[in-house]
């Protein structure tokens, strides 16, 4: 279908050429009714859409001209109007031959059908000529102008309503403008004065508009510093000062000089041009002289004020700082001149509103009696406050102002924030055995079971792979469990010499895992590098914290991290270049560097200072750099680092090389399965029924014959009545009714020459000594280790027999 649109005005025509063309149609628009006229003849349009108020040729015109033309007369003619819209602009549209007078605007799909909907009708009528032809030419002449003229009366109502309104609007602004006791200047972007509130004017300067009009505002001010100085702050600035007050001097007519108070705002056009400026004056002449008696009746009063070593100000009702103590100069770093006089919250925070949970903007809106107290961190200072506001009051009552408090409890917070990490930390310790016990159980069980697989399995199985890796994994948990009871000092921490390479190699496969692909991990380790007296664990944990901070340092952008490790000889002059506190000799020099964000001077200063952390609230602890500091030092080396912002960071760590003694294979290789056994006859108590059946399987493969409890009551009562049944005893330290150590004296008392061993995932009621001191031949820390187990029960079962 072909639609001819007549709309004058382009948005509305642009839409509507939209919403048909959106339905599959053809669309011809035209301006006006004489283009539209022409275009029909043109493209003979399925149906036309026109609106009624156009120039040259107005819709009604067009429709007339259109049913007196044979070829177009029965084109189907919609009116589209938001301005005739009334009952007789419809009856006129209607008898001209209109299908239809609908009203804008109109939903685009409800107009879609409306068309649909007129274009179905007019197929299934037969076409009459219109009534409004066959009432002649002067009819329609008579009717239309009728219409006009009630619109164009409408419209001159329109305009005199608009014209009152404007009328009483100017009236409000002229008694608002001259009622206004400070002066307002209006002036040009020159400064020239343009108009002023006369009554202001002449009861402040003295002046007669008419005097000062076309002059510079310099005429008002009492020396051209003033002048410059207002221009400089206030009229030169090009974006508004919403606020901004300027004090300044002013002269009178009669050269009599006052204090003046100045703020500026922009007068501009409908285009937001700036078209002129106004400056409003305020006499602060009285202001000024009561603050100067209170200056000079307060000196005893300011000692004792300026004696208080908390921050302390008084604020007027608009949060302007009227008066401080020194203390507040001090601890803000600034003077008077930044102070007196501006908002608290831009001298506090550099803010341009009150601070969130303000104490004072609470007592302005309760408007009570009370104080209010609450927290607030300065972030410039990073200092946090204790900031009180109490309510002042005049001598009838009213409310002029608030004092305000603010307490520096930084330490205070700082020593909060020690105390809760203690206390987490003793928490962990306290955790901290539960956990290894009922782990190293578990792991007895997992290492056991494993040796048991391998041990019943063919010599050349390729299971025995698969074994060796659980083998492996079971003592690097062994190794963790250990980590957590010596960091919550549960456990002694046993230096040995430790060949740190395999341990670099082993936990970067675990930070490998970890850490995304975005990151690459560079290795430039030195195999024949020299063991360290250290420990295997807190080696570990060396790497996996700093090459974690590294990650951190990058995981928005990505980058390095790379690790060397080398033998070096650090000489005196070495030593001293680098600032290290060590002594002349060799060393394993290790490098962990990445290519992350770095840090600053200050942050570097900091980073190993405990509950110091860089990372967001939440992520960190503060601890981990630490404690590397701290188990560095413990092995007798040193640890510096260097960074710059943006040029990533290196920590480098030196440890003293191992004199003698073989290094610890850390790898966990898989002991051979050549394990010594017996015929010896042992009883076997534990309350995990896992670890017994585990017990009793290996040993009785190892040759002995094994009866095994999970009840101590039960063991306690068979070998009462059974004693020299027994060879050997080995027992569980922590059950249920007998304790380990418990049980094992009574079995003495039945049997003194009985060999006992005790095993324990933890306790804190026993150790190896006591253990010796109760007669008890060996103490064993659980996880059991197979190959351990039968080496030290053959050496305890040896031992008795040569007794």
């Amino acid at each position: 279908m072909k639609v001819l649109i007549a709309e004058d005005n382009v948005n509305d025509r642009k839409i509507l050429m939209l919403n048909i063309k959106r339905h599959g149609c053809e669309v011809v628009a035209a301006e006006d009714g004489e283009e539209a006229l022409r275009l029909a003849a043109e493209h003979q349009p399925d149906l036309i859409i026109s609106d009624a108020l156009m120039p040259q040729m107005d819709g009604f015109e067009l429709l007339r001209r259109l049913k007196q033309e044979k070829n177009l007369a029965a084109i189907p003619f919609v009116f589209y109007s938001a301005v005739y819209t009334g009952k007789k602009e419809e009856e006129l549209a209607l008898s001209l031959g209109a299908e239809a007078f609908i009203v804008k605007p109109m939903e685009p799909e409800a107009f879609w059908l409306r068309l649909q909907e007129i274009c179905e009708i007019r197929k299934t009528r037969e076409m009459l000529p219109p009534a409004g032809l066959s009432a002649g030419q002067e009819d329609f002449i008579r009717r239309y102008s009728r219409i006009v003229a009630t619109k164009l009366e409408e419209k001159v109502r329109e305009l005199a309503r608009a014209k009152e309104k404007i009328e009483t609007d100017e009236q409000r602004f002229s008694l608002l403008f001259y009622s206004m006791r400070d002066t307002i200047i209006i002036t040009d972007q020159q400064r020239n004065i343009i108009n002023a509130n006369p009554p202001a004017l002449r009861k402040m300067f003295g002046y007669e508009l008419e005097e000062i009009k076309g002059k510079k505002t310099r005429i008002l001010y009492a020396d051209e510093p003033s002048f410059v100085k207002t221009g400089q702050e206030l009229f030169d600035q090009k974006e508004e000062l919403a606020g901004k007050l300027v004090e300044v001097l002013m002269m009178r007519k009669n050269g009599e000089i006052f204090p003046a108070e100045i703020s500026v705002f922009k007068i501009s056009a409908a285009d937001n041009a700036s078209i002129c400026k106004g400056g409003l004056i305020r006499d602060i002449t009285e202001r000024k002289k009561a603050e100067e008696e209170i200056k000079k009746s307060g000196d005893e009063w300011q000692l004792t004020f300026d004696s208080i070593s908390d921050i302390v100000t008084i604020q007027d009702m608009d949060f302007r700082i009227k008066r401080c103590n020194k203390a507040t100069y001090h601890l803000l770093q600034t003077s008077p001149e930044q102070v007196i006089n501006k908002p608290c919250f831009e001298v506090f925070r550099s803010a341009s509103s009150p601070c969130k949970n303000c104490p004072t903007t609470r007592i302005f809106n309760s408007r009570d009696t009370h104080e209010y107290s609450v927290e607030i961190t300065h972030p410039t200072l990073q200092k946090t406050f204790q900031v009180t506001a109490s309510p002042i009051y005049s001598e009838k009552g009213r409310m002029h102002g608030v004092v305000h408090f603010a307490k520096d409890i930084t330490k205070q917070k700082e020593l909060e924030t020690h105390l809760r990490q203690a206390q987490k930390l003793e928490a962990i310790g306290t955790l901290a055995g539960g956990i290894a016990h009922d782990f190293n159980n578990i792991l007895t069980a997992i290492l056991g079971y494993a040796d048991l697989v391998r041990m019943n399995a063919p010599e050349n199985a390729t299971i025995h792979s698969d074994i060796q890796q659980i083998h492996k994994a079971g003592m690097r948990a062994k190794e963790l469990v250990r980590q957590i009871l010596t960091f919550s000092r549960q456990a002694e921490e046993v230096h040995q010499p430790v060949k740190i390479q395999h341990i670099i190699k082993e936990a970067l496969k675990l930070l490998r895992a970890s850490i995304p692909a975005s990151i690459e991990i560079r290795r430039k380790i030195n195999e024949d590098c020299q063991a360290i007296m250290a420990d295997a664990t807190g080696i570990h944990q060396i790497i996996m914290n700093l090459c974690t901070n590294s990650y951190h340092a990058m995981r928005d952008t990505g980058g390095v991290i790379e690790i060397s490790l080398k033998t070096m000889e650090l000489d005196s002059q070495e030593i001293n270049r680098r600032s290290l506190d060590l002594q002349p000799g060799q060393y394993a020099q290790l490098s962990i560097s990445d290519t992350g964000c770095g840090m600053d001077k200050p942050t570097m200063e900091r980073i190993f200072d405990p509950y110091f952390t860089t990372k967001n609230k939440g992520e960190g602890s503060g601890l981990g750099l630490a404690v590397v500091y701290g188990i560095v030092k413990g092995y007798g080396g040193a640890i510096s680092v260097a960074s710059m912002p943006e040029k990533g960071t290196t920590f480098t760590l030196h440890f003293p090389v191992a004199e003698r003694g073989n290094p610890l294979d850390i790898k966990h290789e898989s002991e051979k399965m050549n394990l010594p056994g017996g015929t010896e006859r042992i009883m076997v108590v534990d309350d995990e029924l896992a670890i017994t059946q585990m017990l009793r399987k290996i040993l009785e493969r190892l040759g002995y014959a094994v009866t095994s409890f999970t009840s101590s009551v039960e063991a306690m009562q068979y070998f009462t009545e059974h004693s020299d049944r027994f060879d050997l005893v080995i027992s569980d330290q922590t059950m249920p009714e007998i304790m380990g150590d418990e049980l094992a004296i009574r079995l003495l008392q039945v049997r003194p020459d009985i060999p006992i061993v005790i095993c324990s995932g933890f306790s804190e009621r026993i150790n190896g000594r006591k253990a010796g001191e109760l007669g008890i031949k060996e103490y064993v820390m659980k996880p059991l280790i197979p190959a351990d187990m039968a080496r030290m029960i053959r050496q305890v079962l040896d031992a008795a027999q040569n007794r």
